[in-house]
């Protein structure tokens, strides 16, 4: 998972890119329990030594599923200093040739992760997604798939949601181990409100492929909330209910 932010400086004269010197993130607690493992981080983000704000990062690890909520605040000049704010989340994967990745707005036409842009892939970034339509999905060929979906404020209509999506085998980052974008999938969010705290929630969800289910009904089936019905037990004696 990467995070990434930009925007311009003093008046909109410098455009800023925030790198790995900029963020500075420390693990502040977790927990593990039998179910999930929950991870509190906070990344400090400083602009020439000077802290500009911070995001809080919750995570929540299920054997099949990760939610990430976050909370980002700026300090009260960052309006006047940092504009134009553009934050991008993404994951990166590693080789994963021959996958399908699929989008809100695209479900019936897979892009296919092979190291190199293809028309169809530059169709599928066209038409992008939105605040309402944002699921992302990656199939493998190893039977393996992921499946992410973001979920903003909406007390923050003009925030701006744009597809993160690149298929490059040698597009080489310094910071990374391995070299490629194979692919890499996420969201970039843009026109957010510097003066306000802003929350976000990032669902993802890992499965086996089901081929019982068209792309669509599987989204929905996959984000289905749990339904779990309580059945009274009576029990004839202590002993049983001890038993149990």
């Amino acid at each position: 998972m990467k995070m990434n932010i930009s925007g311009k400086i003093l008046a909109n004269l410098a455009k800023l890119t925030l790198t790995d010197k900029n963020l500075k993130a420390r693990l502040v607690s977790h927990k593990e329990g039998p179910i999930n493992v929950t991870l509190l981080m906070k990344t400090d983000i400083q602009i020439a030594k000077f802290p500009v704000g911070s995001i809080w990062f919750m995570m929540t690890h299920y054997p099949s599923q990760i939610y990430a909520k976050s909370k980002a605040t700026a300090v009260k000049f960052v309006p006047w200093f940092f504009r134009d704010m553009v934050f991008s989340l993404s994951l990166d994967a590693n080789d994963l040739r021959g996958s399908e990745v699929y989008t809100a707005l695209l479900s019936h036409e897979p892009g296919i992760v092979d190291g190199k842009g293809s028309r169809r892939e530059l169709d599928m970034i066209k038409k992008g997604i939105n605040r309402q339509h944002n699921w992302i999905l990656l199939r493998s060929p190893e039977n393996f798939q992921i499946l992410t979906h973001l979920i903003t404020p909406s007390e923050h209509p003009d925030v701006d949601i744009g597809l993160i999506y690149r298929d490059d085998a040698k597009y080489r980052i310094p910071s990374e181990r391995f070299v490629g974008q194979l692919p890499s999938i996420g969201y970039r969010l843009s026109n957010i409100p510097m003066d306000a705290v802003y929350h976000m929630r990032l669902e993802i969800y890992f499965s086996d492929f089901n081929s019982d289910y068209d792309i669509p009904t599987y989204v929905e089936y996959a984000r289905r909330p749990l339904r779990i019905k309580q059945k009274k037990v009576d029990f004839n004696s202590v002993a049983e209910a001890e038993a149990f």
